[in-house]
């Protein structure tokens, strides 16, 4: 398993803010205790996997991460956006599945992270919950726009 530095330390159970960080919002521990499972080692933004790009995607976690594959510019953006129904970004309550809003650590960071993923013209967005969405610029600039920014 490869996660962030900062992701591994929620996944201990060290729910402590980094120096500069933002005070978020993060679920009790007795929603969410430590996890069992160990990451094989970190990642951070910059870095390559194969044809995908790390990219630096935090707001719904901390250290949430996002991968942008180099061979068509296909972006699997994790919780940064949600698309059952319509594209979402995390910030933004929707009655249908609220989940992501509420579980977001960090409404104002989750914003600007949904601004620097749409700069990256995906050719296509896969999103934690929903369907893959082909070009879907015109659809990201919309959820941008329908979305709190904190």
């Amino acid at each position: 398993m490869l996660v962030s530095a900062r992701d591994a330390r929620l996944l201990r159970g060290d729910r402590s803010a980094e120096p500069g960080e933002p005070r978020g919002r993060l679920f009790p521990a007795f929603f969410f205790p430590p996890a069992k499972t160990r990451p094989t080692r970190t990642i951070a933004e910059g870095e390559r996997i194969g044809s995908l790009e790390v990219v630096g995607a935090p707001g719904h976690t901390p250290g949430q991460l996002a991968f942008l594959d180099s061979r068509d510019r296909s972006l699997i953006c994790g919780d940064a956006y949600f698309a059952l129904g319509g594209l979402f970004v995390t910030t933004q309550p929707v009655l249908r599945f609220p989940f992501p809003a509420f579980g977001t650590w960090h409404k104002p960071t989750a914003y600007e992270t949904a601004l620097k993923l749409r700069a990256l013209e995906p050719s296509r967005l896969a999103t934690g919950h929903g369907p893959v969405l082909p070009s879907p610029a015109a659809e990201m600039d919309r959820a941008i726009a329908a979305a709190p920014r904190g």
